[in-house]
């Protein structure tokens, strides 16, 4: 998940859980995540990866801006 400061900006990440059973419970090998808070937060997931979906809606960041059209990439067809 991505965290926040007070003021909205993006202060890093947060990673899952680890060891968790289906039904919920923790396994032994159980491991709580992890916040990384860093000065700056790359996020290499794609272009149309979960948080970079959160990130554009809560920045407006597809505004004023023309989305690619994905094509078949043939120019002409016999």
């Amino acid at each position: 998940e991505i965290l926040y400061t007070d003021d909205g900006a993006v202060k890093g990440v947060a990673t899952g859980d680890l060891g968790i059973a289906r039904d919920g419970s923790h396994k032994p090998d159980y491991q709580p995540g992890l916040e990384l808070h860093a000065k700056y937060t790359l996020f290499a997931e794609g272009v149309r990866g979960s948080l970079a979906k959160q990130l554009m809606a809560k920045f407006d960041l597809r505004k004023d801006c023309d989305p690619q059209i994905y094509g078949i990439g043939i120019k002409e067809l016999w």
